[in-house]
């Protein structure tokens, strides 16, 4: 499996995460981001972002190496 090919399944597997829990509660959905925002300041925000950023590529390249 191609690095391209794991990062076309790992954003298609979250799509179709994300896509489901709006298809199914979009109101609880809403008001769970809504409590999100407003409980977080912009700092907040932007700390979990990068933590996001950089779990996601240490996932990715344990993923590559795992499976080459």
């Amino acid at each position: 499996m191609t690095l391209t090919q794991i990062f076309l399944l790992t954003l298609a597997g979250a799509l179709i995460y994300e896509g489901f829990a709006w298809a199914v509660g979009p109101r609880s959905m809403r008001r769970l981001y809504e409590e999100a925002m407003h409980q977080l300041d912009d700092r907040q925000l932007s700390y979990a972002g990068v933590a996001s950023l950089f779990l996601g590529v240490a996932l990715a390249l344990i993923a590559v190496r795992v499976l080459s």
